[in-house]
């Protein structure tokens, strides 16, 4: 049944028409540049230039170029490969580390984060780069073979997308910070950055806005208030129902989610990075139902009953015109 529901849900990405995506269209595009302006790969990272003030990173050309010279020059194959590559990692993950594979699957879609892989491919990549990497490094019995292969993987989605640098934070708190970084103490954590984002809120959006690359949207946060509200209740619920004993294997995922919550929480402000904590998104659709659930009691199943109907109520919402989702069209030419 999960790889029923999984195989629609790649499907339905794999098989949406071009005009569906916001950057879908502009990656299509470099077909042109790459096929008939670039004679090899050393011009394409010297002198091609999408527009005057930026270039994607080098990984991501660099697979452009292999890919529509030496694979396929279909626009559709496109589509269907790097959806692969973003979304099937994601899925293993929620069914290697889930103890509700249905719920968080459930919580992947309901609360945007699918529609997001409409929408950003490249970042959708390194995402499910990330997710594979972290599968592979986090296995016990990694030999140091596999542990290059896992950092290969991370400095791939590094070269696709470059904010993908950020999930080294999980790897950092593996190593050092581990037993220190205790539930408690990522509830002052957290405290303590909406405080420094209230004070300096005004500062911040005044040194922003000078910027011309992404000014726009980086000082015009337009998370859901009402989303990060839930998760901040939830995110508290779970460190007071781990006060007198803590997850054990699973402070990882509390971290995850720690990571999650922040990202969005900065999204109010800035909110462009509430993309970054896409990076992180198993610490909510697999860290919440499994930290909470598995308290067994009366009040964290209707704590999450509410996290479920709320997250169900709003992406219903976004259904008939709110920004999560984009209307639907298939692709007609796999027919």
């Amino acid at each position: 049944m999960y790889i029923i529901c999984v195989g629609v849900l790649v499907l339905w990405v794999m098989l949406r028409d071009y005009s569906i995506g916001a950057d879908t269209i502009s990656y299509l595009r470099l077909k042109k540049y790459i096929v008939d302006d670039i004679d090899d790969l050393k011009n394409l990272f010297t002198d091609w230039k999408i527009n005057d003030y930026w270039k994607y990173e080098k990984g991501f050309s660099a697979f452009c170029y292999f890919f529509f010279r030496y694979i396929s020059d279909s626009d559709s194959m496109f589509i269907i490969v790097t959806a692969l590559i973003g979304l099937l990692p994601v899925f293993i993950l929620i069914y290697n580390k889930s103890e509700h594979i249905f719920l968080s699957l459930f919580m992947f879609v309901v609360m945007g984060m699918y529609s997001y892989s409409f929408n950003v491919i490249r970042q959708f990549m390194a995402i499910g780069l990330t997710s594979t990497s972290y599968m592979i490094l986090k296995n016990n019995e990694s030999r140091a073979s596999k542990k290059i292969i896992g950092t290969a993987f991370f400095l791939a989605a590094v070269s696709i997308h470059t904010s993908a640098v950020l999930f080294a934070l999980v790897f950092v708190y593996d190593i050092f910070f581990s037993k220190w970084l205790t539930p408690r103490r990522m509830l002052i954590m957290y405290g303590a950055e909406i405080a420094i984002l209230i004070l300096v809120d005004g500062i911040v959006m005044r040194l922003v806005g000078k910027l011309n690359k992404y000014a726009d949207f980086i000082v015009s946060g337009n998370k859901s208030i009402y989303t990060v509200i839930i998760l901040n209740c939830v995110f508290v619920y779970i460190i007071v129902a781990a006060s007198n004993r803590l997850f054990n294997d699973d402070n990882e995922l509390l971290f995850l989610l720690f990571l999650y919550l922040s990202f969005n929480t900065l999204g109010l402000f800035f909110s462009l990075i509430v993309r970054v904590g896409l990076y992180f998104l198993v610490g909510a659709v697999v860290g919440i139902p499994n930290l909470m659930l598995r308290e067994n009691s009366k009040i964290s199943g209707l704590v999450m009953t509410i996290v479920i109907m709320f997250f169900l109520i709003q992406y219903t919402k976004s259904l008939i015109g709110d920004a999560y989702l984009v209307p639907y069209s298939i692709n007609l030419e796999f027919f």
